[in-house]
């Protein structure tokens, strides 16, 4: 009974693995579509070029916190306290334990300025409260052991002077 067991829960672990650590290998990088011709038909001088260039997102507004994450990032893995290898996964996975570290600026200007302190969150329950930083940066030492099965909402909210405040998530997979 007890081989029985050991093989269901080794069975469960490699199950387990094979999804986090799934790696797709491809062939050559082949595009959408054949690319043009870059030359003017009948190789014609002087033609305009009516290029329509836009950005998609928000730029900071005076006044808004600017927050994100160092340490972990989406998609890297963690050995210990690493730098991180880039773009293993889709998810963050992270193996023992690891300094997270955010990076908060108040872009306001005028009295008031400035981060008052940054909160931490794990699955929505305050961890951390850090109300020092050095260089913008305000980090937690994450060693308590994660959850095996399941992954994590690792979170940050950082205050500014003023009371505003500024929040990121980030999904991890957390072992040991």
């Amino acid at each position: 009974m007890r081989k029985l067991t050991i093989v269901i829960v080794c069975m469960m672990l490699i199950t387990t693995f094979s999804c986090i650590f799934s790696i797709k290998l491809s062939g050559a990088n082949e595009p959408p579509y054949v690319p043009m011709s870059p030359y003017p038909d009948h190789n014609s001088t002087g033609v305009p070029i009516n290029a329509h260039l836009g950005w998609s997102g928000d730029n900071p507004n005076s006044g808004d916190i600017i927050l994100y994450f160092i340490k972990p990032k989406k998609g890297y893995l963690y050995v210990g306290d690493s730098q991180g290898v880039h773009r293993i996964f889709i998810t963050t996975l992270i193996i023992g334990s690891i300094t997270v570290e955010v990076y908060a600026f108040d872009n306001a200007s005028g009295n008031n300025t400035g981060i008052s302190h940054v909160e931490f969150y794990l699955d929505g329950v305050l961890i951390a409260d850090v109300y020092t930083g050095e260089n913008n940066t305000y980090s937690w030492f994450w060693g308590e052991p994660g959850y095996f099965f399941f992954p994590c909402i690792l979170g940050a909210k950082a205050y500014d002077l003023a009371g505003n405040s500024a929040s990121i998530q980030i999904r991890v997979w957390k072992l040991f």
